[in-house]
């Protein structure tokens, strides 16, 4: 009598998990505003994209799309000749895709050193770039900033055919110690990858990209 009844057991088992995977719900597709190779471009020559229009959506706006809070600080070069607010997102959810997000905001050089005068702390790191703690009153005008480039950083790794189905062939390919970056001036997208598949998104207003390129110099292409 137990062996029928282990028996009986075992058959309802089997049988309750082949109609739980019969009956179980597809998969969700990701949503097409969540993907990274949907950049819309806007009447005034900006990007939209993650639902966030670059130099128009806040970083509080931001905070309240994505649903994380942020670390925000600025940082300013060794030799104070270049100065940047950044707000970073460490774990970010669009769609069932996982990233890291990091946001510059759009400040006039004038407001950025006046920040950097009023730094709550001030922190050099190895580089001899200095990382600022902001003031409670520049925390908030920073939530209040609109944002001026976006950089996506996907836990999935995403190889080079799949990005030149998506971008197609970039304008441009600048090789960066152990990276590539591919350049898109005209949509305002700079892809950076490396031998590992590991890929970085930075999307800007295409106004902006020229003095993104200058800053990587003049090096050689691939």
């Amino acid at each position: 009598m137990e062996r029928y009844t282990a028996l009986g057991v075992l058959l309802f088992a089997l049988v309750a998990i082949a109609l739980s995977i019969l009956f179980a719900p597809a998969p969700e597709e990701v949503p097409p505003e969540y993907l990274p190779w949907n950049v819309q471009p806007t009447a005034d020559g900006s990007l939209r994209l993650f639902g966030i229009t670059l130099g128009e959506t806040t970083l509080q706006q931001a905070v309240e799309r994505f649903e994380e809070d942020v670390e925000i600080s600025q940082f300013v070069s060794a030799d104070e000749q270049t100065l940047a607010v950044e707000a970073y997102f460490d774990s970010v959810h669009l769609g069932g895709l996982r990233a890291k997000v990091v946001v510059t905001l759009d400040l006039p050089d004038a407001v950025l050193r006046g920040i950097y005068q009023r730094g709550a702390r001030i922190a050099t790191m190895g580089s001899g770039t200095r990382k600022v703690t902001l003031s409670s009153a520049d925390l908030k005008l920073a939530r209040a900033t609109p944002i001026a480039s976006l950089t996506y950083l996907p836990r999935a790794r995403l190889e080079a055919p799949l990005l030149e189905k998506h971008f197609g062939q970039p304008s441009e390919r600048v090789v960066d110690g152990d990276s590539t970056h591919w350049l898109y001036p005209g949509k305002g997208i700079d892809i950076i990858t490396n031998e590992k598949n590991k890929v970085v998104f930075q999307y800007l207003r295409p106004r902006d990209f020229p003095a993104m390129r200058a800053r990587l110099g003049q090096k050689p292409g691939v």
